[in-house]
Order: structure tokens, then sequence, then C-alpha cells
């Protein structure tokens, strides 16, 4: 019994496809996961700060960077105790609630 059979050059099936350097590469990358991730996260962040005056809630002119490290302002004044503005203040909150209870009359 005669058959017919069809040759195929073995050089042709063998043969892959010519990659460049850039490519396996990007290859190898895609593979890696979390290397994915974090091109992922700085992107992200690059489009967020490009895109900060429409996202941030606050005026960049109406901030006030000379005033960062001056010291806080403090409602007890100078040759006061502690004690004396903590007594002071719950006397002050002592007379704001009975000013609320005789309005209330």
């Amino acid at each position: 019994m005669a058959t017919k059979s069809v040759a195929v050059p073995l050089a042709a099936s063998l043969r892959t496809a010519e990659r460049s350097q850039w490519q396996m590469a990007l290859e190898r990358f895609r593979a890696h996961r979390p290397a994915v991730l974090g091109v992922f996260v700085l992107v992200t962040l690059a489009i967020l700060c490009a895109a900060a005056p429409l996202v941030s809630p606050y005026d960049p002119d109406k901030t006030r960077l000379l005033e960062l490290y001056e010291r806080p302002r403090s409602r007890i004044h100078s040759g006061q105790t502690i004690s004396d503005a903590i007594s002071r203040r719950a006397s002050s909150t002592a007379d704001a609630s009975r000013c609320r209870s005789d309005s209330s009359r």
C-alpha cells in the first residue's frame, strides 16, 4: 500500500521568530508581577502629581511655609502657671454654662 507523504523542510519548522533584546526584556518584565505593580504605582503617582492643582483641596498661594517652625501660640500668659490657666478655663466654661441655663428660663 503506497501512501503519499508530504515533505516538510525541517529547518522551517524549527525556525523561531527573531526577537530583539528589547522584546525579550519586555517579556521578562511582564512575567515579573511585582515589577509591573511598581510601574503601575509610579505611573499613578506621576499622573496625580501632574493633576495636583485639580486634586489638592489647598490653595498653594495661601500656605505659610515660613511659619512652619514657629512656636505654637499659647493662651497662657507669661507669669501664669498651668494650674492658673486650667482654673481660669474651668471657671469660664462654668460661667458659660450658667449663662446658657439662665437664658433658657
